[in-house]
């Protein structure tokens, strides 16, 4: 009995194939915990000087302390944390040399995701 070749089983074949990888790595990951804190503790050892950097990635903050410690945290989508830290009326007042504001917001991050969700259909149906 001859096996046929058919395009739509490989790519099945394939996909499977790619979720169970995915499932099975899920599995073995090992990520390091990272403690997750309130953006009003945040400020206050922004104003104590404890912080040394702090990246901003959307709403989600990475924050690495001067004692090497790092944390995570989120702030409210309309704050502005650079006013909120900076500004002399109505935030902290730091001076912006004293801790790092980094910007991380990456716009290829849902490429793969996107190119899927648009071109997946097409090429599923002209199989």
């Amino acid at each position: 009995m001859e096996m046929k070749f058919d395009v739509k089983d490989l790519f099945l074949y394939v996909i499977v194939g790619f979720l169970v990888i995915l499932t099975v790595s899920s599995f073995f990951s090992s990520q390091p915990k990272v403690t997750i804190i309130p953006i009003s503790q945040i400020l206050t050892d922004a104003k104590n000087g404890k912080i040394e950097k702090i990246s901003v990635a959307e709403n989600d903050l990475t924050v690495k302390y001067k004692d090497g410690q790092t944390v995570d945290s989120r702030k409210d989508p309309n704050q502005d944390l650079s006013q909120a830290l900076f500004s002399k009326t109505d935030g902290l007042g730091l001076e912006p040399d004293k801790i790092a504001l980094v910007n991380e917001n990456d716009i290829t991050k849902n490429f793969w995701v996107n190119t899927f969700l648009n071109f997946g259909p097409i090429a599923l149906s002209s199989c």
